[in-house]
């Protein structure tokens, strides 16, 4: 994402991205709910859109959320309430969240929290399973901003003390 572009994640299960700000204009490619994207012109209901994989369109500013949770658990926290669930504020909380049951990493599903820490003492990151091995999480290390992650990868593949499911 280009630095200083202003970010969004798509919130709807699968988005139609039109070549015009019209659903009456050609569908150039869809975006899926986790999506992260840079919104590069708003025009009425509509803004124009990159994805991570450098498709652009126009898509209804209605199946975008800004972001503006500023670190890991608030952009965890406001995906899992597009859910209409509402948990706890910080990461280590929300490990511990009677509304969550443990998941082992080989049974990850899309949706499924992941938790990160980088000593015993304390949990200090999180994100979302996004599926094929990837999560989306919200970093203000290295190259802040929402981004997608790899679990194989390091450090995350030594960093992961936790997988919860949403009951």
């Amino acid at each position: 994402m280009a630095p200083g572009a202003p970010g969004a994640v798509v919130v709807e299960p699968v988005v139609n991205m039109y070549s015009a700000p019209s659903e009456d204009a050609d569908v150039v490619s869809q975006a899926v709910f986790g999506s992260s994207v840079v919104v590069m012109e708003e025009k009425g209901a509509w803004a124009k859109v990159r994805t991570a994989d450098d498709y652009s369109g126009w898509m209804r500013l209605a199946a975008l959320r800004r972001y503006g949770a500023d670190d890991c658990s608030g952009f965890t926290q406001m995906l899992v309430r597009q859910r209409g669930i509402v948990m706890p504020r910080d990461a280590d909380l929300q490990a511990a969240w009677t509304g969550v049951v443990p998941v082992k990493r080989s049974h990850l599903r899309a949706g499924d929290l992941l938790f990160f820490r980088e000593s015993p003492q304390k949990i200090t990151h999180t994100g979302m399973f996004i599926g094929h091995g990837r999560f989306i999480h919200d970093t203000t290390h290295d190259h802040p901003g929402v981004q997608i992650g790899r679990l194989a990868d390091q450090p995350w593949t030594h960093l992961l003390v936790a997988c919860r499911r949403l009951k």
